[in-house]
């Protein structure tokens, strides 16, 4: 492995019955519990804290002895996390296509926590707090390491997409009591040219570890 980019993922499970996409999505989990869709989710009320990972591997690495099939890194993360009732591990190689490439990454660089999880209730969302604060959310190793060097550097500036929507109007949500309160105005003629040149070039704001 030449380098690693790993993001934490934390989800909540709220659903009380097996639904028809659950089943299908893990159909044999369900079935050697003899379970089916429209009965109640043993998981339901649990957390399933995970991790996406996009390894750089060598080309070469896919037919090569050191080539490791699905079942062998399950049994390793079993080894790992000392847990022999993990049932899946999902692994797979990126194709070299746009789609998958860009999956990929949307895969490490999406949230931690979806919204509709989070702010279920409050009780939820302090579990999901305490879980997550002060975490490394999302870690580089190897060459991806190097490359968020020359990405902070700007050497990489030449290969960011130009943003080419044009931003009219600010929308403001702001959490009360147990509801957002959104607010939609327009922008002003200085908040117009000075929004829109900020996303002229695509920027990544948050900081890179």
């Amino acid at each position: 492995v030449n380098g690693y980019v790993r993001k934490l993922e934390v989800t909540y499970n709220q659903e009380r019955f097996i639904t028809n996409i659950m089943y299908k999505r893990a159909k044999d989990y369900y079935d050697k519990r003899n379970l089916k869709e429209g009965d109640h989710n043993p998981n339901y009320d649990t957390y399933h804290p995970h991790f996406h990972v996009i390894l750089a591997v060598n080309k070469s690495y896919f037919t090569s002895r050191d080539y490791l099939k699905q079942d062998k890194w399950l049994e390793l993360w079993r080894e790992c996390m000392d847990d022999m009732s993990i049932t899946q591990v999902d692994i797979r190689k990126v194709r070299s296509s746009e789609k998958s490439e860009n999956g990929a990454v949307l895969e490490v660089a999406k949230y931690s926590a979806k919204s509709n999880e989070l702010y279920a209730s409050q009780s939820i969302f302090e579990i999901f707090y305490r879980a997550l604060k002060g975490r490394q959310l999302l870690t580089f190793n190897g060459l991806f390491k190097d490359y968020v060097k020359k990405y902070k550097l700007g050497d990489l500036d030449q290969y960011k997409k130009e943003d080419e929507n044009e931003y009219t109007h600010l929308l403001t949500s702001v959490w009360k009591t147990s509801k957002y309160n959104n607010m939609l105005r327009q922008l002003s003629v200085e908040e117009f040219e000075q929004y829109n040149k900020q996303a002229k070039i695509i920027e990544i704001k948050d900081d890179i570890n």
